[in-house]
């Protein structure tokens, strides 16, 4: 194991990408493994059930998506107090008629779910992660997640998170071949250097893989960084 121990109890520790390949392809492996052999979307809900987590849909902020406790706690709620229960999933109204949304939110706080499980015993128990709209996409690009780990003490924690979503909902036995597949198909090698100009061919391949896998097409570009199949020359 490749983990940073935290020096402190509120801090988190620092996650490879092989440990997260490895928590994601352990977990298909056990509850789902036939995600291992055909390139589909991936059954989010029946995830949450295996885990045992609820959602409840609520207004919020529109710059917030979900929020996952790890410990039972109450907030107030409009004229109200609220007590949420841990194991359960805070979702945005607002994403309730976007699918691809909605599923890669409910993914990235399983995900929070799944990390925390794991390394709880180094982690504080107050400790609790919610997810901004805003700068998810930040994580995309180097010069940006530079200034985003730099102004957000919990940037690390949600970059690891969005990692393992999507190694949950694109698993690579399936995702790599796909994707090289479909790049293929519209002329690409194995691996695509984008440039500043857009290139609307590129932008098919993100979108078939995004509608295979029914996730959102920043999730795509994400996890084909992640594996070295799109190098984005200009961050």
């Amino acid at each position: 194991m490749h983990t940073h121990i935290a020096e402190n109890d509120t801090e988190i520790p620092t996650v490879t990408f092989y440990e997260l390949n490895e928590m994601a392809l352990d977990f298909i492996s056990k509850n789902m493994p036939e995600y291992l052999c055909t390139p589909m979307a991936f059954d989010i809900d029946h995830m949450l059930e295996i885990l045992k987590l609820s959602v409840i849909e609520c207004e919020m902020s529109p710059m917030i998506m979900g929020v996952i406790p790890f410990i039972d706690f109450t907030f107030q709620y409009k004229y109200d107090y609220l007590t949420i229960k841990r194991h359960t999933i805070l979702l945005n109204k607002l994403l309730h008629n976007n699918n691809l949304e909605n599923r890669f939110t409910k993914a990235h706080e399983a995900a929070h779910w799944l990390i925390f499980e794991r390394y709880k015993s180094r982690l504080s128990e107050q400790y609790a992660c919610s997810k901004e709209i805003s700068e998810r996409s930040d994580v995309l690009y180097a010069k940006k997640c530079v200034a985003y780990l730099e102004r957000h003490p919990d940037a690390l924690e949600e970059l690891h998170t969005d990692v393992l979503a999507c190694k949950l909902t694109m698993p690579e036995a399936t995702f790599v071949p796909k994707a090289k597949e479909i790049m293929k198909e519209h002329g690409f090698e194995e691996t695509y250097f984008s440039s500043s100009k857009t290139d609307e061919k590129f932008d098919k391949v993100i979108d078939e893989l995004a509608e295979i896998y029914l996730v959102p097409a920043y999730a795509v570009c994400l996890h084909l960084q992640i594996l070295g199949l799109f190098v984005d020359c200009d961050n």
